[in-house]
């Protein structure tokens, strides 16, 4: 469906997404079609999202109809619009001229996965600490070759389940899709974090593995407690990004 638009191996497509299975599989498109992902956080203001699209041009800008309203038609001026909450697929285009989503699944002919090993896995942007923002090329082979350690590091088994709960757009949320990739495990998607819809789809999915900074954790497994939830299947558990408070070792 990519290709139908015009997007060829080594263009950037922009996602402005919540953790969903559009963006999920979006990623998964751009690593067997050879196109750069560009996964942007929702949270930034429109004005660092306008220059931060100037400075990637994108080939094409994946929005929701939340996102939608962060940008205007100067911000993708150039690059085509796809619309994932668009109801209809067809010939015509969805609001502010965007495509809807539907319309790349439309049957056709399969794509080539001419861009597996592909020298730019994704562009991702660092949260800018001590100074801006830097955009980091990944290559595929470096992906993968730190998705396996990460694997082995955690332990993780063949099926693993894992919560989506950090964005797509940070080196730990892509970490956590690889790594289930990898052991043919499940990966569920949370939009938007919120302990208690975490603490629901543990619980619902049979959730094995979490991979989270130690305020989402803490927050998790606080609400847990609350709620009196068991979590039986959870049993394996890695804290990224900060040391773990001695307090939250204990309770784990």
């Amino acid at each position: 469906g990519l290709t139908r638009l015009g997007l060829r191996p080594g263009d950037r497509l922009v996602t402005l997404l919540p953790n969903r299975w559009e963006a999920v599989v979006l990623h998964w498109a751009c690593q067997i079609g050879g196109f750069a992902i560009v996964p942007l956080d929702t949270d930034e203001s429109p004005a660092t999202l306008r220059a931060l699209l100037a400075e990637v041009e994108p080939a094409a800008v994946a929005v929701d109809a939340a996102s939608s309203l962060l940008l205007d038609g100067a911000a993708t001026d150039g690059a085509r619009r796809l619309a994932v909450d668009a109801a209809r697929a067809g010939e015509g285009d969805g609001p502010d001229g965007a495509i809807p989503f539907a319309t790349l699944l439309k049957a056709g002919e399969a794509g080539a996965a001419g861009g597996l090993g592909a020298a730019v896995s994704a562009l991702v942007y660092t949260a800018g600490t001590t100074e801006a923002g830097k955009g980091v090329l990944r290559s595929q082979s470096a992906e993968w070759r730190a998705t396996r350690a990460h694997v082995a590091e955690s332990g993780y088994a063949a099926g693993e389940r894992t919560l989506g709960a950090v964005p797509l757009c940070h080196p730990i949320g892509i970490r956590a899709l690889l790594a289930m990739a990898l052991v043919a495990g499940t990966y569920v998607c949370l939009r938007r974090f919120d302990p208690a819809e975490a603490v629901d789809l543990i619980g619902r999915e049979g959730v094995t593995a979490l991979y989270l900074p130690p305020p989402l954790l803490d927050a998790v497994l606080a609400e847990a407690n609350a709620a009196n939830a068991a979590l039986p299947g959870l049993r394996r558990i890695g804290v990224v990004g900060a040391p773990a408070p001695g307090r939250l070792l204990a309770e784990i």
